[in-house]
C-alpha cells in the first residue's frame, strides 16, 4: 500500500498481477485490477469509477469464486483505502477484512495524502500499520521513514531499499526514456527490465519480485511478467515530445517531473496541472512550488474542481510558485491543453499531470467525459484517439 496520487501503489498491483498472470495463478487478480487500475488499457479498457475500498465490496460480490492468491495479492496493493481509520471512506459499508487472512502485506511509502480525512500523517500512519497487524509477514520498503518505522516495529517484516542493504535489494538502476533495468538481489541476482519509466518504478517492480519470490513465483514468470506490464497514465509518453502522467500530489509530481527531467536532458520541461476541489487545500501552493522549481514553464489550469470555482483553487497553487518563473493561467482544461501543444517548441517537453488515466472531469455541473488524448489528438492531427469522445 502507498500512497503519491498512486505513483508506487498502481504500479506495484500492475506487476503482480502480471507475475501472477504469467504463473498462471491471476486470472481472477487480472480481472478484478480492471475495476480498480488501467493496467493495460489497450487489451483491458477501463475506467477508475470508484476509489478501491468499493471497488473491493463490488470486487468480492461480482467474482464469489474469487482465487484466494489472487486475493490475497490484490489486497497488498489496494486495502489502505479499506483499512483507514476514518471510515467515511466507506460510506456505511462495513470494514472489509473481517475474517480475511492476509499472507502477505506490502508497504511502499506514506506521505501527506488524504490528510482531510484523515487530519494528521501520524493518524494515516497507524491506519496502514493496521494491514501489518493482520499480515502473516509483511514486506516493507525501508527507504521511506514510515517503512523504516514499520520494520522497526514488526519482527515478521522482510525489507527492501534500493540505497542501503537489505533483504530485497536493487542495483545498478539505469533509466531511459523508453524502458527502466536494474538488478534485484535477494540472495541471487536478477537482471530486471520494465517498460515502465522512471526511477520510482525500480521500487514497484522490486516489491512485486519480492512478493514473488516470497510465494514461490518462478523468477523467469516474475521477470516476464514485469517486461509485460504497462500502466496507462504513469509518465505515459504520448509523443516524442508529450508526457501524460497522474500525479496529483506533491511528492508524485516530484518524482515524476524529476524522472521526465532526467530522461529529458537538455529539454526544457512545460508543466500542465491543476489541484483538486474539495480536497486537501494544504498541498496546493506546495505542488504549485514543487512544479515552479522542477519545470522552466507552467500552464495552471483546472482539475477535477468538484464545488469550488477554479480560479479560487489556481489562486491557492499561486502562492506556492516562483513569480519569476514564466507561467500561464488558464482555467479551462482543454484550453490550456490547446494552447500548450500548439505552442509547445522543439527544445521543449511537454508534462499534462493529474488526469492519468482519467476519461472525465468533474466541476459544478457534475461528471464529463475529458480524455486529454483525444484533445491532443485532435491538436496534433492523429486519429489514434478521436474515435473515443463519446462517453
Amino acid at each position: 500500500l502507498g500512497e503519491n496520487g498512486n505513483v508506487y501503489n498502481h504500479g506495484s498491483q500492475g506487476f503482480l498481477a502480471r507475475a501472477f498472470a504469467e504463473a498462471g495463478m491471476g486470472d481472477e487478480l487480472l480481472d478484478v485490477l480492471k475495476w480498480i487500475m488501467p493496467y493495460d488499457q489497450e487489451k483491458h479498457p477501463t475506467e477508475i469509477a470508484f476509489t478501491p475500498p468499493y471497488a473491493i465490496v463490488n470486487c468480492w460480490q461480482e467474482l464469489p469464486g474469487f482465487n484466494h492468491r489472487g486475493l490475497m495479492c490484490f489486497l497488498t496493493g489496494s486495502v489502505a483505502m479499506a483499512m483507514r481509520g476514518v471510515y467515511e471512506w466507506m460510506l456505511g459499508i462495513k470494514p472489509t477484512l473481517d475474517g480475511i487472512e492476509i499472507d502477505i502485506g506490502v508497504f511502499t511509502n506514506l506521505s501527506s495524502e488524504h490528510l482531510d480525512y484523515h487530519k494528521t500523517i501520524e493518524n494515516y500512519f497507524h491506519s496502514k500499520e493496521l494491514l501489518f497487524k493482520k499480515s502473516r509477514v509483511g514486506v516493507v520498503n525501508v527507504d521511506d521513514e514510515y517503512g523504516k518505522r514499520l520494520y522497526s516495529l514488526y519482527k515478521n517484516i522482510y525489507s527492501f531499499s534500493a540505497i542501503e542493504k537489505a533483504d530485497f535489494s536493487a542495483s545498478e538502476i539505469r533509466c531511459a526514456d523508453t524502458c527502466t533495468s536494474f538488478v534485484f538481489n535477494n540472495g541471487e541476482r536478477a537482471e530486471i527490465k520494465t517498460k515502465m519509466i522512471g526511477e520510482y518504478n525500480v521500487y514497484n517492480a522490486s516489491l512485486a519480485c519480492a512478493v514473488g519470490s516470497l510465494l514461490d513465483i518462478p523468477r523467469e514468470k516474475i521477470c516476464e511478467g514485469i517486461l509485460k506490464t504497462q500502466v496507462k497514465g504513469r509518465v505515459e509518453k504520448f509523443a516524442s515530445n508529450i508526457y501524460i502522467d497522474y500525479a496529483h500530489t506533491p511528492r508524485a509530481t516530484e518524482a515524476t517531473l524529476s524522472a521526465i527531467g532526467k530522461m529529458e536532458k537538455g529539454k526544457k520541461i512545460v508543466a500542465l496541472f491543476g489541484c483538486g476541489g474539495e480536497r486537501d487545500k494544504s498541498k496546493r501552493a506546495e505542488i504549485g512550488k514543487i512544479a515552479s522549481r522542477l519545470a522552466d514553464k507552467l500552464v495552471i489550469t483546472s482539475d477535477n474542481s468538484r464545488g469550488e470555482e477554479s480560479m479560487e483553487i489556481i489562486k491557492d497553487i499561486l502562492v506556492g510558485i516562483d513569480r519569476e518563473k514564466l507561467h500561464m493561467i488558464i482555467p479551462n482544461r482543454k484550453d490550456a491543453i490547446i494552447y500548450a501543444a500548439r505552442t509547445l517548441k522543439d527544445n521543449e517537453v511537454l508534462v499534462l499531470l493529474g488526469k492519468g488515466h482519467e476519461t472525465y472531469e468533474i466541476d459544478k455541473s457534475g461528471k464529463h467525459f475529458f480524455d486529454e488524448r483525444v484533445i491532443l489528438s485532435e491538436v496534433l492531427g492523429n486519429d489514434k484517439y478521436k474515435a473515443s469522445t463519446s462517453e
